[in-house]
């Protein structure tokens, strides 16, 4: 079965992209690639098009 592509303006469902689910993304991309990235900054996100976007 094939992939399909990501949908950028699609709400992520908060069951699986809830408040511990960005604080991990936070701390992960600290640790493993240097990038600085906000609680506050990351708690906005709601869709990919809003992560892609801090960068």
């Amino acid at each position: 079965m094939a992939e399909s592509p990501l949908e950028m303006d699609i709400s992520i469902p908060e069951d699986i992209f809830d408040s511990t689910g960005k604080l991990i993304i936070v701390i992960a991309f600290s640790r493993e690639f240097d990038i600085a990235l906000s609680v506050d900054q990351m708690m906005r996100c709601q869709t990919p098009r809003d992560l892609y976007g801090l960068f």
